[in-house]
């Protein structure tokens, strides 16, 4: 069986080809990226981004502490010496689950894992 088509018929064919296999392949990205945040959400993990803008939010709220400290400083010439919670200072455990019990994540996620 032999097939004659013209160069522009070729064309056409060959564009409509590229077409959908990108299509194709957008379509599995998509739902490779989908099943990557399912997964990423099931293990207690956030993107990226979302830490990311959460530091940033920890980094104003931590200065405006700051700020407000000295302020009380200025105004009553005591050190403010906020009560702080058990394992304060100390890194947060930003990977639940890791090393937990049926890999679980801690009950309190502010939980402190110890090295």
């Amino acid at each position: 069986m032999c097939w004659e088509i013209s160069r522009e018929e070729g064309k056409e064919l060959l564009d409509n080809l590229l077409a959908r296999a990108q299509r194709e392949k957008d379509e599995l990205q998509r739902r490779i990226d989908a099943e990557v945040r399912r997964v990423m959400t099931s293990l207690g993990m956030v993107p990226r981004e979302e830490l990311r803008r959460l530091e940033e939010q920890l980094r104003r709220l931590q200065a405006r502490v700051e700020r407000l400290e000295a302020r009380l400083y200025e105004l009553t010439g005591e050190e403010v010496e906020a009560p702080r919670e058990s394992g304060a200072g100390q890194p947060v455990d930003l990977e639940p689950g890791v090393g937990d019990e049926a890999g679980e994540p801690p009950s309190d996620p502010r939980t402190v894992q110890e090295a």
